[in-house]
């Protein structure tokens, strides 16, 4: 046997483990309340789905413009996460912007400052139908 001091490792691999499943658990109860379609909080029992279905609404509605006016699709718009809709301008967010409120006050949304990926210029395209779409682009590189 050597004079080399050694340490019995199992309680900290016990301990590792055991806190892993602590967190592991913590992950899937989150996981479950954000996603969960049941998870309600106000009085007419509007669940996170639903308000996450009227932002698509709103936010398709936000986006309507006129081609042929000037200074269209020049608002930026709430998202409900750092993805969706990163640093997008639209001609009107005020519903967008509300949902996203209810939507954080009942912990559906979390607000982070999001870096995106660069900036975008909008412009108000033409719309297949009639009228227009606030349509974003990333800058040229020069």
């Amino acid at each position: 046997m050597s004079n080399e001091m050694t340490t019995d490792r199992r309680p900290i691999a016990y301990l590792a483990s055991l806190i892993g499943l602590v967190g592991l658990a913590g992950l899937i109860v989150l996981g479950v309340a954000c996603g969960s379609s049941s998870l309600t909080g106000t009085a007419d029992s509007t669940t996170c789905a639903d308000l996450m279905n009227q932002y698509t609404i709103a936010y398709a509605h936000a986006q309507v413009c006129d081609p042929t006016a000037a200074n269209q699709c020049q608002q930026p718009v709430d998202g409900p996460n750092c993805i969706a809709n990163c640093g997008a301008l639209v001609q009107d967010p005020t519903a967008a912007d509300a949902i996203v409120t209810r939507m954080i006050n009942l912990g559906c949304a979390h607000p982070l400052a999001c870096p995106c990926a660069a900036p975008q210029t909008y412009t108000c395209a033409p719309a297949d139908g009639g009228g227009g779409i606030c349509q974003g682009s990333f800058a040229t590189p020069r």
